[in-house]
C-alpha cells in the first residue's frame, strides 16, 4: 500500500513539475530568442508551437532511453487521441467552432497522411531508427511548408495586423539575455528530472498492479502530459465567444 502511494505521489509531482517547467521553458525561450533578434512570427512558429509538445517529447524520450518503449509509444498515441477528442469536444461545448476551408483542404489531409504513414511504419510492431528518420524528415518538411505558407499570407496582409497577431500569441518576459539563458537551462533540468520521476512512478505502478506499460502510457501518462492543451484551448474558445 505504501509503495502504491509513493508511486502515485511521484506521478502527481512529476505531472505538476513537468507542466510548470514546460510552460516556463516556452516563455523564457521565446524571450531569449527575441533578445537575440528572432522575429515574433518565427518564435511563434517554432518555439511556441513545438514547446507545447515538450512534456510529451521529454517523457517519451526518457521512457525510451530507460527501456520503457511501451510507455513512449503509448504516450505519443494517447496524447494525439486526447488532443483530438478532448480538446475539440471541450471547445465545442464552450462555443461553436468556425474554421477556414484551408483546414479541410490542407491540414486534415496532412493529418491523415501522417497517421497512415505512422501506421505503416509500426505495422511490423517495431519503431526502428530508420522509421524515426522517416518521421523526422516528414516533420522538417512540414515546418518548411508552414514557413512558406506563412510567408505567402504575410505578403497578403497588413504588416501592422501581422505584428498584432504575433504579439498576442508570443509572451515576452522582462528578462535580460543572461537571466533568460539561466532559466532556460534550469527549466530543461527540471523538465528532464520531472520526466524521469513520472516515468519511474508510472512504470512501478504498472508493475505493482500487473498492468502493461502500454496501457499506462495510453491513459495516465497521455492524459497528464496533455493537460495544458485542454486548458489553453478552452481559454481561446472563451475569448472567441466573448
Amino acid at each position: 500500500m505504501l509503495s502504491t502511494v509513493t508511486h502515485l505521489l511521484a506521478i502527481a509531482l512529476g505531472f505538476v513539475a513537468l507542466s510548470r517547467s514546460a510552460d516556463r521553458l516556452v516563455e523564457v525561450s521565446s524571450t531569449l530568442a527575441f533578445r537575440l533578434g528572432m522575429s515574433m512570427l518565427t518564435i511563434g512558429m517554432t518555439i511556441v508551437a513545438f514547446g507545447t509538445s515538450a512534456p510529451e517529447l521529454a517523457v517519451s524520450a526518457v521512457a525510451a532511453l530507460e527501456g520503457s518503449g511501451s510507455i513512449a509509444i503509448g504516450n505519443a498515441l494517447g496524447s494525439n487521441i486526447i488532443n483530438t477528442g478532448l480538446v475539440l469536444s471541450v471547445c465545442g461545448l464552450v462555443t461553436p467552432l468556425v474554421f477556414s476551408h484551408r483546414i479541410l483542404s490542407h491540414e486534415m489531409p496532412l493529418l491523415m497522411i501522417v497517421s497512415g504513414v505512422t501506421f505503416l511504419l509500426m505495422a511490423d510492431q517495431m519503431l526502428s531508427r530508420f522509421d524515426g528518420y522517416v518521421l523526422s524528415m516528414g516533420l522538417i518538411a512540414y515546418v518548411i511548408y508552414l514557413t512558406k505558407r506563412n510567408d505567402n499570407q504575410n505578403n497578403e496582409q497588413n504588416n501592422e495586423q501581422n505584428n498584432n497577431d504575433s504579439d498576442s500569441d508570443v509572451v515576452i518576459l522582462p528578462l535580460s539575455t543572461s537571466r533568460s539563458i539561466v532559466e532556460v537551462i534550469a527549466m530543461l533540468v527540471i523538465l528532464i528530472g520531472s520526466s524521469k520521476l513520472l516515468v519511474w512512478g508510472a512504470t512501478e505502478l504498472a508493475r505493482s498492479f500487473g498492468v502493461s506499460e502500454m496501457v499506462i502510457g495510453l491513459t495516465v501518462i497521455a492524459f497528464g502530459t496533455s493537460l495544458p492543451e485542454p486548458g489553453s484551448g478552452t481559454g481561446l474558445c472563451k475569448e472567441r465567444a466573448v
